[in-house]
């Protein structure tokens, strides 16, 4: 006989929860006020990410899943005087652009797991559609219409269960969330099978191991089916709490829900049997279960539905709300923007958005309250005039949607960084049952540059109008507002010696040549303009032979100028003795056939140390060889493991 342990919910926790549609409403106008000659937004620049491990197969044309791109850089020849700049943009050379590591892939993918409370217990989910949509197990919901949904520490709703199938054990959650949160995708379950990486995700035995997510790692044992149910058998831990929650393939894609494992067989006690109801059985309920689909099983119990109780602030026997005395500010960081221009500490827990850096949304994790930080260009006039035009703004956008605001005061403040500043303090109505909200205006010039800081609060919570109030007094711009960069490296005129220690590898720099070691497993050197460029990835090999590295190299450099429509030709593959005694794969292509992009050469050389692969990858433009490659072949050879 088989024993399955398909674990009930356990541990209660009632978490704070709080939506303020009001907020984000007077946010949204706020974006909308016209902007008097808006200073340009700064130029993005791509930062390397790290390269993820290759996965090793069962045959010998198994590959890594990450793949390394390339962006361009341009072409040219250097010399050692200057030159007049160029008329027109000439072609660029691609380089590479690594893909994120497993614990970054499963970092992403735990951002999307749920921790599910009821009465009777806890469990896990996951969210699968970013309109708040979140799959789990049957019997971790039970019969309960409402459920806590609490995600990350940062949020808690209280989530109805839409549709149920009880044979299936699998239930679908709604949350009522006013924006959209991460979701996780599914995987395409025809491309899963035995020896494929799986991780299973979730908040297992919260109630003695806490409430942070915890990760078990496997491989997939087998696909079965039960009763007409298919799974996911894989030895990855499955424990109590774990149910419901994603068994996520090295891609961060969803393969199935955790559901149970086997425990005994017969009176035989057994290890590493765990099951997940598979993701393509699954997504075939997932339009019935989201219309509101019910499948029950005779004999279960039906308990007392609850709703999440919010925890309400501290009141004064008056019914107000408590005033805080003092505030902590430790673990508050600096906030600097991407311009440069004005720095603002940040406590902890806000998130930012400065996707667009003149404009830049900062909220408070649990939702209460927001701040926006707009720079404006240079503005020609009285402090009193670039008031009068803020506020004209914020009038006339509230005033065409509906919405009223009552001045409380304007006054002229000494803000702590010594800037002239108007204070202007405004209480928003209650907006579709929300609460009355506190805004707090700062306007001020610095160095003829116009700024506003924009604070919104619910009247009366007086923590976070001491911690918004506390922020926009950290707020600094003009000469001095941010600490100098630490310089760049200067290129040296000697040969140097550069050790990564972290890779364990360490490399010879020719004169002139500059290391990017920001990522210990990309690192990126260059010299001048950079037309010609040198990389020495780092990866975890398990499983690769060197020959089986090499081929993964090659596919990689096809799937990479195919991707920018480029032409790929393999000029040799050989074998060879590097002068530091390890054999080596050097591998010499050319990228050609774009008018975007020069016709390029590369060299690598591939090594296999233990479990540690290793890429030396060169490249230039053709008509730049003579100029960089001695200096990079000769770099490639003072290549040595340490």
């Amino acid at each position: 006989m088989l024993v399955f342990a398909s674990y009930p919910p356990q541990g209660v926790c009632v978490i704070l929860t709080h939506r303020l549609l009001w907020l984000v409403g007077l946010a949204a106008l706020l974006v909308a006020c016209a902007q008097p000659s808006a200073q340009p937004a700064a130029t993005a620049v791509p930062t390397a990410a790290p390269t993820a491990k290759p996965r090793a197969e069962n045959t010998p044309t198994s590959a890594p899943e990450p793949t390394p791109t390339f962006t361009p850089v341009p072409t040219g020849t250097p010399v050692p005087t200057p030159i007049p700049s160029p008329t027109t943009q000439p072609p660029s050379l691609p380089s590479p652009t690594p893909q994120p590591t497993l614990k970054e892939i499963i970092a992403e993918a735990s951002a999307a797991v749920v921790r599910i409370e009821t009465a009777d217990g806890s469990g896990s989910g996951f969210i699968f559609d970013p309109g708040g949509w979140v799959l789990t197990n049957a019997h971790v919901v039970g019969r309960f219409e409402e459920v806590e949904v609490i995600l990350g520490r940062r949020f808690t709703y209280t989530g109805t269960v839409v549709g149920i199938d009880e044979e299936a054990d699998i239930a679908v959650i709604k949350l009522d969330v006013a924006a959209e949160v991460p979701s996780l995708k599914f995987a395409d379950i025809s491309q899963v099978g035995p020896g494929d990486e799986v991780i299973a995700i979730g908040y297992p035995l919260s109630n003695i191991l806490g409430t942070d997510p915890t990760i078990s790692r496997g491989v997939v044992s087998a696909l079965r089916t039960y009763l007409d149910i298919e799974y996911v058998q894989t030895d990855a831990a499955i424990n109590p709490g774990n149910s419901g929650g994603p068994l996520v393939n090295s891609r961060g894609q969803v393969v199935g829900i955790n559901t149970a494992k086997l425990e005994f067989a017969g009176d035989v006690s057994v290890e590493g049997v765990g099951f997940a109801i598979s993701i393509g059985f699954v997504d075939e309920l997932v339009p019935f279960l989201k219309a509101g689909g019910v499948v029950r099983v005779e004999g279960l119990a039906t308990p007392t539905p609850r709703r999440a109780t919010p925890t309400p602030a501290p009141r004064r026997e008056d019914g107000a709300s408590a005033p805080v005395e003092t505030l902590d500010d430790s673990g508050w960081e600096t906030y600097v923007s991407q311009s440069e221009t004005y720095s603002i500490n940040l406590a902890p827990d806000w998130l930012v958005d400065d996707l667009d850096p003149t404009l830049v949304l900062m909220s408070s994790s649990d939702g209460y309250s927001l701040m926006l930080l707009n720079s404006f260009g240079v503005f020609q006039g009285p402090l009193d005039a670039f008031v009068d035009l803020q506020l004209d703004a914020l009038y006339g956008s509230l005033e065409g949607d509906g919405l009223s605001v009552e001045l409380l005061a304007r006054e002229e403040v000494e803000h702590a960084s010594g800037l002239s500043t108007v204070k202007v303090t405004l209480r928003g109505a209650e907006y579709q049952g929300e609460c009355a909200t506190f805004i707090t205006y700062y306007i001020l010039l610095a160095d003829a540059y116009g700024y506003a800081l924009t604070s919104v609060a619910c009247e009366g919570d007086t923590f976070n109008l001491l911690v918004t109030e506390t922020m926009l007094q950290s707020f600094r711009a003009g000469a001095g507002a941010v600490e100098p960069p630490t310089p760049e490296p200067e290129p040296s005129s000697e040969w140097q010696t550069f050790v990564n220690e972290e890779a364990r590898y360490a490399i010879d720099l020719a004169p002139g040549w500059v290391a990017n070691t920001a990522d210990p497993t990309y690192v990126d050197v260059s010299r001048d303009e950079g037309f010609g460029r040198f990389y020495v990835f780092h990866y975890d090999a398990t499983g690769f032979t060197l020959d089986t590295l090499a081929d993964w190299q090659v596919g990689s450099s096809q799937d990479e100028a195919a991707s920018l429509a480029l032409e790929f030709e393999l000029v040799g593959r050989s074998e060879i003795e590097h002068p530091s005694g390890l054999p080596a794969t050097e591998l010499v292509f050319t990228f050609t056939g774009s008018a975007e992009f020069c016709d390029s050469y590369s060299r690598a050389l591939v090594f296999l140390v233990d479990t540690s692969g290793y890429v030396l990858l060169g490249r230039s433009c053709e008509t730049d060889l003579d100029f960089y490659f001695s200096d990079i072949e000769a770099m490639q050879d003072t290549f040595r493991p340490e």
